[in-house]
């Protein structure tokens, strides 16, 4: 009985002053939804075009401060790491400035100002409770900074995960491997990296022949089509030193093991190896050699 008193009650106050309520919410928003509409609009703006002119300014520092000891490639690597990263900071102050801009609108009785000087305090307890995200965040930063790997980059990590990086946050890597899966690592688990693309790489691999084979004849036909391969000009710009012969590094059995090296640009390593096998295959089999 109690209950059904209240909401007839209710439902009688709501009918008598529905048409107050509905006319002070249209005067409201009559008032401040054009001031709302056009702070969310410049918020947008300031964050779209503030993210496209750092990533303009990082990528001009970048070019310029490293264009003499990097190849473009390393440049791009770079200042593409460097300009997500301070694009994201860049769009969360946006965001919260914004955030902070609208609700002091819309409820202006309330101080945030005290508001976020509490956030403060409350972060600081969080710091001391969150020991793990501080130390990916400062291992993130040290990352970034001593240059351990960029987004593009081929890396390996822990000795268990390798794959392409397709993004360095603060606060974790993420890599994605040939099968197509993507790895999140923790930035402060990272205790080992392996960059397979930094700088300059090597195309490096074995071939095994027949041991009733001219193994002298082998070594210069291994030379000769290393040699005639960095001289094609598909090929030329991508290698650095020609794919030659390192050395006979076994014999097992039937087989004489021949070890082949060669300098590349980075990340092109994969590539030459693959040719320079095709290549060889085809020339050996013009001299009757074995493989």
């Amino acid at each position: 009985m109690c209950y059904n008193h209240t909401m007839t009650n209710f439902t009688q106050w709501l009918t008598e002053n529905l048409t107050s309520i509905t006319t002070g919410i249209a005067d409201w928003f009559s008032e401040h939804f054009i001031n709302l509409l056009i702070t969310a609009l410049i918020g947008f703006l300031v964050c779209k075009i503030g993210a496209k002119l750092i990533t303009a300014i990082v990528h001009f520092i970048v070019r310029t401060t490293h264009s003499h000891d990097w190849s473009k490639k390393d440049i791009l690597k770079r200042s593409c790491t460097l300009s997500s990263l301070a694009s994201a900071v860049w769009k969360c102050l946006v965001v919260l400035i914004t955030i902070i801009t609208i609700s002091e609108s819309v409820f202006p009785a309330v101080s945030f100002s005290a508001f976020i000087a509490s956030l403060g305090v409350v972060g600081v307890a969080i710091g001391f409770g969150s020991q793990t995200l501080v130390r990916d965040f400062l291992s993130g930063i040290f990352i970034i900074t001593e240059n351990q790997y960029r987004v593009g980059d081929i890396v390996e990590l822990n000795g268990n995960s390798t794959g392409k990086v397709e993004r360095v946050g603060t606060r974790s890597t993420t890599i994605r491997d040939l099968e197509g899966n993507v790895h999140f690592i923790s930035n402060g688990a990272i205790n080992r990296v392996i960059n397979k693309t930094m700088g300059y790489s090597n195309c490096h691999f074995d071939i095994r022949i027949s041991y009733d084979s001219d193994i002298k004849e082998a070594l210069k036909i291994i030379d000769k089509v290393g040699k005639k391969l960095a001289e094609d000009p598909e090929w030329q710009k991508k290698i650095t030193d020609p794919p030659r012969v390192e050395r006979v590094s076994d014999f097992t059995g039937p087989n004489v093991t021949i070890t082949i090296i060669g300098g590349t640009i980075p990340s092109e390593q994969w590539n030459v190896a693959s040719e320079m096998r095709i290549r060889l295959i085809s020339e050996l089999k013009k001299h009757q050699i074995k493989v």
